[in-house]
C-alpha cells in the first residue's frame, strides 16, 4: 500500500501541509498563501452523490453536517451514480469548489465506521489504519470457523488397494452411486451433516479434496495406508475494491477444481442463508428479513445487496446479491 494514492495524499495533507506552510509560506506569493490557509481549515469528510453527476459536477451532501456542495472534478465524475460515497476533502482552486487530490470511493458497509472516524477528528496515522481495516480481504471461513483454503492432496497406497479401501470404508461414507469415493463428514450444532472433505480414487492414486487446512491434515492423519506424493494448500479469498491492484508480471493462481469449486459455492449459499437473520450494524441491528419489511430501512438493505458484487475469477465466490433479494422477496 506504500504508493496508493491514499496513503500518498494524507501524508501530503494530513501529514505535510502544515510543515509546508510553515517552511515554505513566508517565500509564496499572497494569493499563494491565502490557498493553502484555506486548505488547512478544509477537514477531510465523507459525502454522498445526491444526484447524477452532470458534465465535470456533481452535488455532494456532506454525512455527517447535511450541508451541500457542488465539486468540479473531471476525474471521478464520470463513474459516479445517485447514493455513492466519497472520502475527501473539499476545498476552493482555481475559482471552484474542488477535491484536494482524488476522492476515495467508500463502500456503504463500511459508512457507519467512517462516520464515526470522523466523529474523533482523525489524524494522517488513523486515517491509514481505518484504510488497512477497509481494505483488508474477507475472512471467509468454513462452518467450522476455519480460514477457507482449497486443499488438494494427491495420495498413492502404502501396500495395496485392497487395504486403503477396507480402511476407507472402515472411516469415512461412502458417497452416492459411486464405488470409488467417499466424503468425511460430521454433525453440527443443529444436528445437520456437514461434508468436511472428499477422497476418491483417480486410476491408481487417492485424491482428497478440502475447504481447510485443519480437515485436511485430521484426514492424512486418520489414513494410515497411504503415501502423500503432492499437495496445494491455496487461500480463498475475496479482494477488496480498495486494494492495490496486482502487477502486470503477476501470475494468477491455478483455477480451482471443479468439485471444490462446487463444495466452495454450497458453502457460500450456507452462508448467505445465515446472514439472513444476523444483526447487521449497517441496518441498525435490524436482520436483513426484518430490514426487508421495514420501509424504513429498505434502502439501505438494497444498497447493502447492491454492494456484493465482487469481482469473480475461477478462484474467487462472494455473495450474490441478486439471489439473497430473491430469498428476501425484493425482486
Amino acid at each position: 500500500y506504500v504508493n496508493h494514492p491514499f496513503i500518498i495524499e494524507i501524508a501530503a495533507i494530513e501529514g505535510s501541509l502544515d510543515f509546508f506552510a510553515a517552511v515554505w509560506g513566508p517565500l509564496l506569493p499572497q494569493d499563494e498563501v491565502d490557498a493553502v490557509d484555506l486548505w488547512r481549515a478544509s477537514t477531510r469528510a465523507l459525502w454522498e452523490v445526491t444526484a447524477t453527476p452532470e458534465g465535470s459536477h456533481v452535488t455532494l451532501r456532506d454525512t455527517r453536517t447535511g450541508d451541500t456542495v457542488t465539486v468540479y472534478d473531471e476525474t471521478a465524475t464520470p463513474n459516479l451514480q445517485t447514493g455513492d460515497l466519497l472520502m475527501g476533502i473539499v476545498a476552493p482552486a482555481f475559482g471552484e469548489d474542488r477535491f484536494l487530490g482524488n476522492p476515495l470511493v467508500v463502500d456503504i458497509r463500511h459508512r457507519n465506521m467512517t462516520l464515526a472516524l470522523f466523529d474523533e477528528d482523525p489524524t494522517d496515522e488513523e486515517l491509514a489504519h481505518w484504510f488497512g481495516l477497509v481494505t483488508a480481504p474477507p475472512r471467509l471461513q468454513t462452518t467450522e470457523g476455519q480460514d477457507m483454503v482449497a486443499c488438494r492432496a494427491v495420495c498413492e497406497p502404502s501396500s495395496t488397494w485392497g487395504a486403503l479401501t477396507t480402511e476407507l470404508d472402515a472411516t469415512f461414507e461412502r458417497a452416492d452411486d459411486n464405488d470409488n469415493e467417499w466424503e468425511a463428514t460430521f454433525l453440527n450444532d443443529a444436528d445437520e451433516r456437514v461434508l468436511r472433505g472428499t477422497l476418491r480414487r483417480e486410476d491408481s492414486q487417492l485424491i482428497i479434496e478440502t475447504m481447510s487446512e485443519e480437515r485436511i491434515d485430521d484426514i492424512l492423519d486418520t489414513l494410515t495406508s497411504v503415501t502423500v506424493l503432492e499437495e496445494t494448500r491455496e487461500p480463498v479469498v475475496i479482494p477488496s475494491p480498495l486494494g492495490p491492484r496486482p502487477s502486470s508480471g503477476s501470475v494468477s493462481p491455478a483455477p480451482l477444481d471443479p468439485e471444490a469449486r462446487a463444495m466452495l459455492a454450497e458453502i457460500m449459499q450456507q452462508k448467505e442463508e445465515a446472514w439472513l437473520d444476523e444483526e447487521i450494524p449497517l441496518l441498525d441491528g435490524l436482520t436483513p428479513r426484518q430490514a426487508a419489511a421495514d420501509p424504513t430501512r429498505r434502502d439501505d438493505l438494497s444498497a447493502l445487496l447492491d454492494s456484493f458484487t465482487p469481482a469473480r475469477d475461477d478462484n474467487l465466490m462472494g455473495f450474490d446479491g441478486e439471489r439473497l433479494r430473491r430469498l428476501l422477496k425484493l425482486n
